[in-house]
């Protein structure tokens, strides 16, 4: 075996062991609204007491698995044909109690099983069968649909069934002398020979399709199989399945255990006396023998016994030393395999703390989106400690846009990649990605998920920081060259016309610098791009495209519009002094108002514009 794919089986078997060590029941109700159904008549698993409540050991046994998953439970009982299609339509969500069957498997998906049960074949006491075959080409009467009248029509012995709603409908039928035999379910058959008197009815021990009795829901819903057979466990591990089976199974198991015990014990004494009544004429015979055979022949049969007891004892010794042999090297073994699950465990507490240790968040969940592991590093960046994160959904500690995440990759059975979210602790905000990955034992089943978080919050400043200067000047904020060209390319649509552009020129901004320094002559320029943004505020775009030039995009703005904003950007510069020397600045405008019409035209119109009023201000 290839050595890098053996580390990943490794690795794979271990993380989905640790998903189902932390396993455990969830801390929070799910508070789900789940509808139920069963047999009405179809005791003591499913049926109506006195009083018109579904009862029965599949009605208690749902009731624990809900208790413990947080459900809310609404129950149907029927006659068990429109149980069945009321599953088929979804009316239902699950059936308490079904065989388990290949044939069944075509509609219906099962949970693991929650009891086992056989059928057999009920006669009047009169009546006594000690085989199927016996039954070829005669009428039996069956619970129609139900896993034992499946299996006889399979077994072809051309019978002719007698098809009744129930078991009690069935035996009563056989009681009364209408029909010789029933074919039915043997715990619900000893049930209603008890419940209804029926002391003439018997069963014959023949074990009829002996079948796993489960949990069914429709075959294509997975996630709501899954939570039963989590929650069936839970209800096995508390010991609630145990106290349930011996109020409602175990009385009739040691019904019929009290039944087979009478019958051995009859047997046995029936056996006892043909045993008397054989060694009583084997005596006789022996003595008849003995006054026969003579004293040479009785010697001969004496020397025969003591070497075939000499040679069974050698056997016997050569049989107690194989199992000595035997013995031992199961003890071999059973030292071996000690020394494997130590090993196993050691593995499994280092991939636990190598998880808890790495630097990235780890963050595992049950199948349902439960938290069964956090790691320090998550811990920190979600801001939910340990005690506090485990059995809380996955979309409690990481609210927002991809709450559901988990539950994604679970259903779809796929890894999902989140390139950045913001993690909020307090005042302080932490920018992760993450990477939500389902987890499948061996089988291919999704038992949970695994997210990794990776903190990628400087990394994030930096590339921000490093894009805002790619199209912002340092020295005013303002858009420089390359960002004023992506966002006129932006506004150069039919929806922003008529687009007025104005270009603007510092005057005397030389002059500034060789009297005053570059200093002065950079606070001139931070107090121009001051008071063209307060002049502007959002309704438009201003930008620094070097030196001392400067434009502003004006959307849906037509040419006097646009002049009167010139005339009160002038004002506002005047009232500005840098050195006690006022700001001047030359303008120029030009408008867009057809599509068609070229923007750099339209910039260079403008430009030159503001060219001549730079003319008139040197004039001056």
């Amino acid at each position: 075996m290839d050595g890098g794919l053996g580390v990943k089986r490794v690795i794979i078997v271990w993380l989905i062991l640790i998903g189902i060590v932390m396993l455990g029941p969830a801390a929070q109700a799910n508070n789900r609204l789940v509808v139920v159904g069963d047999d009405h008549a179809y005791p003591p698993f499913a049926f109506l007491d006195q009083d018109g409540q579904p009862s029965g050991f599949s009605i208690d046994l749902i009731c624990a698995v809900a208790d413990v998953l947080g459900w809310e439970l609404q129950i149907e009982l029927g006659s068990w044909a429109e149980i069945k299609d009321k599953l088929h339509t979804g009316e239902l969500d699950l059936i308490t109690g079904m065989f388990y069957s290949s044939a069944r498997t075509q509609d219906f998906a099962f949970t693991t099983r929650h009891s086992v049960a056989s059928g057999d074949v009920f006669t009047r006491l009169d009546t006594k069968i000690s085989s199927l075959e016996e039954l070829r080409g005669r009428r039996v009467v069956v619970q129609e649909d139900d896993i034992v009248h499946e299996y006889l029509a399979e077994q072809n012995l051309d019978l002719d069934f007698v098809p009744v709603a129930n078991v009690a409908q069935a035996l009563r039928l056989i009681a009364s002398g209408e029909e010789d035999f029933a074919a039915v379910l043997l715990i619900p058959g000893h049930y209603a020979i008890h419940e209804y008197g029926l002391n003439n009815v018997r069963s014959n021990n023949l074990q009829i399709a002996p079948s796993d009795y489960c949990f069914a829901v429709k075959k294509d819903n997975i996630v709501l199989r899954l939570m039963l057979d989590e929650g069936l466990r839970i209800v096995k591990a508390t010991g609630k399945y145990d106290e349930i089976y011996a109020t409602w199974l175990g009385v009739w198991e040691q019904q019929q255990e009290r039944d087979w015990q009478r019958r051995t014990k009859a047997l046995m004494i029936s056996s006892a006396v043909a045993v008397v009544v054989l060694v009583w004429s084997l005596i006789l015979q022996y003595l008849v023998r003995l006054r026969t055979a003579d004293l040479t022949r009785a010697n001969a049969r004496l020397t025969t016994s003591r070497e075939d007891l000499f040679y069974a004892n050698e056997e016997l010794r050569a049989t107690i030393q194989q199992l000595t042999a035997t013995t031992n090297q199961l003890v071999d073994q059973y030292e071996q395999l000690q020394l494997m699950e130590e090993a196993l465990s050691e593995e499994k507490d280092l991939l636990r703390t190598t998880l808890l240790s790495v630097g990235e968040g780890i963050v595992v969940t049950d199948y349902s989106g439960r938290v069964v592991m956090i790691n320090p590093v998550a811990q920190n960046l979600t801001g939910w400690p340990n005690r506090t994160a485990l059995g809380h959904f996955y979309h409690e500690i990481f609210p927002g846009e991809h709450a559901r995440v988990v539950e994604q990759v679970i259903y779809t059975e796929q890894t999902i990649e989140i390139e950045e979210l913001t993690l909020k602790v307090g005042d302080e905000e932490s920018i992760v990605a993450c990477t939500i990955a389902p987890i499948q034992d061996l089988n291919e089943v999704v038992r949970g998920s695994v997210a990794v978080i990776r903190d990628i919050s400087e990394a994030t400043r930096q590339r921000r920081e490093i894009e805002y200067l790619s199209f912002h000047d340092p020295l005013t904020g303002l858009y420089n060259r390359r960002g004023f060209s992506r966002e006129l390319e932006r506004c150069d649509q039919l929806s922003s016309l008529p687009l007025a552009v104005i270009v603007g020129d510092v005057n005397g901004l030389k002059l500034i610098n060789d009297a005053f320094g570059h200093a002065c002559g950079d606070e001139l320029l931070v107090k121009v791009a001051k008071v063209l943004q307060s002049a502007v505020g959002d309704s438009g775009i201003v930008a620094r495209l070097g030196g001392d030039e400067f434009a502003v995009v004006l959307s849906n703005t037509n040419l006097e519009v646009a002049q009167g904003k010139i005339r009160e950007l002038k004002h506002r510069a005047q009232r500005e002094t840098v050195q006690s020397v006022q700001i001047s600045i030359a303008f120029g405008v030009a408008v867009k108002t057809q599509l068609d019409q070229s923007l750099q035209d339209c910039f260079n119109l403008a430009e030159e514009h503001m060219y001549q009023d730079k003319l008139k201000w040197k004039g001056s």
